[in-house]
C-alpha cells in the first residue's frame, strides 16, 4: 500500500490485499499530511482487494477525513478504481455516506477513465 504522484499531477494511492478500517485511516493521514495534497485531485485503486471493514465504519472514515480536511484546499475529484464484487459493493455504499465531503467522489472500474475525470 503506497501513495505516489503520478505524472498527471495527482496522487495515487494503491491498496492490495485485505481492506480494513485501520489501513484506510492510516492511509488517509498520511495522505492529509502532504503538503501536495491541498491542490491534487486523487485515485484510490483497489487491486485484488477484499473488505474488512464493518459497515458503521464507512461512516467513520468520512468522519475522519471531515475532522482533519485543511482549509483551503482546493483539489475537486477523488476516483476510486475497484472490479467488481465484494469489495466493489462495500466502496459503492462508502460513497453514499461520503456525499457530505467538500469534494466529488465517483467510483470507477476502468484506471484510465479515471486519469481523464481527475484530470479533466
Amino acid at each position: 500500500m503506497n501513495i505516489a504522484r503520478a505524472a498527471g499531477g495527482y496522487l495515487v494511492v494503491t491498496l492490495k490485499g485485505v481492506v480494513d478500517y485501520d489501513t484506510v485511516h492510516r492511509l488517509l493521514i498520511r495522505e492529509i499530511a502532504r503538503p501536495d495534497f491541498l491542490h491534487s485531485n486523487d485515485i484510490w485503486h483497489f487491486v485484488g482487494c477484499l473488505p474488512d471493514l464493518h459497515f458503521d465504519e464507512l461512516d467513520a472514515i468520512v468522519q475522519d477525513i471531515a475532522r482533519v480536511y485543511p482549509d483551503g484546499a482546493t483539489r475537486k475529484r477523488t476516483a476510486l478504481v475497484v472490479e467488481p464484487g465484494l469489495m466493489g459493493a462495500m466502496v459503492n455504499l462508502w460513497v453514499e455516506h461520503a456525499r457530505e465531503l467538500p469534494f466529488e467522489v465517483k467510483v470507477f472500474e476502468v484506471y484510465d477513465e479515471a486519469v481523464d475525470w481527475v484530470t479533466s
